[in-house]
């Protein structure tokens, strides 16, 4: 057939116009033998080149000093909102409010309906889970949903994306009636009911490549490194996985749980990589051989509290090999009037050995999470302290206190460093604080509630998520001094 009859046959007139019709007209035929798929796979390649974001999102927030910060992506300043199916107004209360109380109400929405932690943002796509057990893909110029994917349980972490796949753990923060009983009698216990599993999809499509199940919760965000994905779960393992598969590489077996802290895999200078994990019931804090499994070093954490070591977020400075651990210790009173200290410490990555511990005061008891995510900038680690809800700057150094800030929410999440401003979400408000001296430049009230969300800041524009199940973006200039 020529080229006039296949255009009229095709309605591809357009197409065949001009000097390079010839070219055009052999590339489709190509097509068309070899199927249509191809030619959309070619499409595809080519829209890559206008990609906006990082390539690839590898741990919590993006990487191990927590600062999900991208100013040099060509994003000019966005304004909108996606509308998840179980989102409640921002302008209210969460809802059952009247029946247990603000604070209660806080934290059963976030468990239950909205998103825990902060989103995802790679290659053009933000990628969100809730706590009702949705994945979410949207375009993030005009914030469409692309594909959505459901599981059984709760997804409480930050999605992981690398290598074209989205890797997700599922899990809940319940405790079954034997657990109970084992905590009573002092026995180990593991943490998380219904169906855990580990997800793969197709970043692109949302179709799922591999499920990998585990006996007990997969809340913490995974991590990724040289192929292979790494969890730290409620059964108290740490397990390695074949990314492109799902294969088991390795478990490891630590005890107690984790809860939310989620593992970093990192390659130290001297070409051995390591995962790090904390844990509670017992608490401590581990390094495994990334390659073997086997233990590098653990340590304790003397007065740790509750779940407080199993649910905080390690740190990590590469250009240092500094590990930041945090922790609630040595609690003191009972019911609403139970206090306990914040506390912080250095570690030596390779070594697990102290390098200094510094008190951040003591404060109320926080609700469910019992930890705060830290971020390392420029030699200083920026914290929001779980006990009285303090913002610190601490000399990653020294351990000096360089400044604090009283907050008036309860907010625990890694600040975000964006062009010489620091940033964080703390209950329905986005502050932006000199990161000199703590001094508050801007409050902007956006609404609703604040998990565990460190705002994402890609190009001019800031991407959120809350506990009320909405997916933000917010103009930079909307919360910027």
């Amino acid at each position: 057939m020529s080229k006039v009859g296949l255009s009229s046959k095709l309605g591809l007139g357009k197409y065949f116009r001009g000097k390079d019709s010839n070219k055009r007209f052999i590339s489709l035929s190509l097509c068309l033998a070899i199927g249509v798929s191809a030619c959309g796979t070619t499409a595809t390649a080519s829209t890559t080149k206008a990609n906006i974001g990082p390539s690839s999102w590898t741990v919590d927030a993006s990487n191990p000093q927590h600062n999900a910060d991208f100013p040099n992506a060509k994003l000019g300043a966005l304004k909108w909102s996606f509308k998840e199916p179980l989102a409640t107004a921002l302008n209210q209360p969460p809802m059952g409010s009247g029946l247990v109380g603000r604070l209660r109400a806080s934290v059963r929405i976030t468990q239950t309906v909205g998103n825990a932690l902060g989103v995802t943002v790679v290659n053009s796509i933000l990628y969100a889970e809730t706590d009702s057990g949705s994945l979410f893909a949207l375009n993030i110029k005009t914030g469409k949903q692309l594909w959505s994917y459901r599981t059984t349980n709760s997804l409480m972490g930050n999605p992981i994306v690398a290598n074209g796949m989205v890797f997700v753990g599922s899990g809940n923060s319940n405790w079954s009636y034997r657990e109970l009983v084992q905590y009573k009698a002092h026995q180990p216990i593991q943490r998380g009911t219904g169906q855990n599993q580990l997800v793969a999809l197709n970043a692109t499509t949302g179709k799922v490549i591999w499920t990998h199940p585990t006996k007990f919760e997969d809340m913490p965000t995974p991590s990724y490194l040289g192929g292979t994905l790494y969890e730290a779960t409620g059964g108290g393992n740490i397990i390695a996985l074949n990314a492109a598969t799902g294969a088991t590489r390795f478990e490891t077996h630590i005890g107690g749980f984790d809860s939310m802290s989620s593992p970093i895999a990192w390659k130290a200078p001297s070409g051995t990589s390591y995962v790090y994990a904390s844990f509670s019931g017992p608490n401590q804090v581990v390094a495994v051989n990334a390659t073997t499994g086997t233990i590098a070093w653990k340590t304790g954490f003397a007065g740790t509290f509750n779940t407080s070591l199993g649910d905080q977020v390690l740190a990590l400075d590469p250009k240092t090999g500094s590990l930041v651990v945090n922790a609630l210790t040595n609690k003191a009173g009972s019911g609403s009037s139970t206090t306990a200290n914040a506390q912080i410490e250095l570690l030596n990555a390779t070594t697990g050995a102290t390098k200094w511990q510094t008190s951040l005061g003591r404060g109320p008891l926080p609700a469910a999470f019992k930890a705060g995510v830290p971020m390392i900038h420029g030699g200083v680690i920026y914290m929001n302290s779980p006990a009285g809800d303090v913002m610190h700057a601490v000399s990653e150094s020294t351990g000096k206190i360089l400044w604090k800030l009283q907050t008036h929410f309860p907010g625990r999440s890694a600040p975000t460093f964006n062009n010489g401003t620091l940033y964080f979400a703390d209950g329905p408000v986005v502050y932006a604080v000199d990161p000199a001296t703590g001094k508050i430049l801007r409050q902007t009230k956006l609404g609703g509630l604040f998990g565990i969300v460190n705002p994402v800041i890609v190009g001019k524009t800031m991407f959120l998520d809350n506990s009320f199940s909405w997916i933000q973006a917010v103009p930079l200039s909307k919360v910027a001094p």
